[in-house]
């Protein structure tokens, strides 16, 4: 028989000594954005009050744009707040929205109802989303080239086996799509501000059925034209780069989860803060603020203890 219903669900259930009382405890997880302050080390509320995920800011510092929670509708305002706009409507949901580098577009991905994973662009003064790649085929979240002229994508997780899984160009001039020399076995796609490099995950041959299992970072030098690992640590789960390109951030989801940044030119890793705080997945997603510091969502469990009335029949 239900006796009552809690947003976050029952368990653990333990009746009175007079059998009149039902105790449970009910949990429920609280998401929000954080910075993590390179200079304390420690995380602080990033946009308190608005459920945005994600966000990506204009090269000019002025405008950020995100997928607000939790519909997942994507969103343009100003740093305040303010000029508030939607650039997405109900239906597919938006991840991982990017700026173009002349602040006049936003690439992003999609997800349909049919769960089918698009890569996108819209105007970042709102219009009509237009399909990237036409076709049935999925596209990851597309990262901009420098000068605007290329977006690089990886395949889904879901859609391929590991080792045939790619790293993918798409010309916007004509509208050609070219796999990256090397990039078999490669997962996600993020090309630095400087343009020399696109960092990528590897893929381990247990990444099947959708498990991510990324044991190494690995950067393609398009002045070399060649794959360098630079980093390795157990398991490897979301990317970003530095403003300045000196550096990639990343998080572990192993037994002890933490975020990492990387030197590009030592090949130095080092320790930045513990994610045990963190429950659940943290969205695959890490990010950077326009003052260079790590950006992530923090989904925090709060458990309540309840007292429920009962008649037994």
């Amino acid at each position: 028989m239900r006796i009552a219903a809690a947003v976050g669900g029952y368990r653990t259930s333990l009746p009175s000594h007079d059998s009149r009382k039902l105790f449970v405890i009910s949990g429920q997880y609280r998401r929000e954005l954080v910075r993590y302050d390179l200079n304390s080390r420690t995380f602080v509320p990033y946009f308190p009050g608005l459920l945005a995920a994600e966000p990506d800011f204009s090269h000019d510092g002025e405008w950020v744009v995100y997928a607000r929670l939790p519909e997942r509708t994507l969103w343009r305002s100003r740093l305040d707040g303010s000029n508030a706009a939607a650039l997405t409507f109900s239906g597919a949901k938006a991840y991982c929205p990017h700026w173009s580098p002349d602040g006049k577009q936003i690439a992003y991905m999609a997800v349909s109802g049919q769960n089918q994973y698009k890569a996108y662009v819209v105007p970042a003064e709102g219009g009509q989303p237009q399909q990237l790649v036409p076709g049935k085929g999925e596209e990851g979240v597309p990262t901009w080239s420098p000068d605007g002229k290329f977006l690089a994508f990886g395949n889904v997780l879901h859609g391929l086996p590991a080792s045939e899984m790619t790293i993918h160009l798409l010309d916007l001039r004509n509208h050609q799509v070219s796999t990256l020399p090397g990039s078999k076995g490669r997962w996600q796609a993020h090309w630095s501000p400087d343009g020399r490099y696109i960092a990528a995950l590897a893929l381990g041959e247990e990444a099947k059925g959708g498990f991510e299992f990324c044991p190494a970072l690995l950067l393609y030098d398009f002045r070399s034209g060649m794959w360098t690992t630079v980093a390795k640590i157990w398991t490897i789960r979301n990317m970003t780069w530095s403003l300045d390109s000196q550096y990639v951030y990343f998080d572990s989801d192993a037994a002890n989860p933490e975020m990492y940044r990387v030197n590009i030119a030592t090949k130095r890793i080092e320790p930045l803060a513990s994610l045990k705080g963190f429950a659940g997945v943290h969205d695959d997603w890490i990010g950077v603020a326009p003052d260079g510091s790590p950006l992530m969502m923090k989904d925090t469990r709060i458990d309540e203890i309840y007292d429920l009335d009962v008649q037994w029949h």
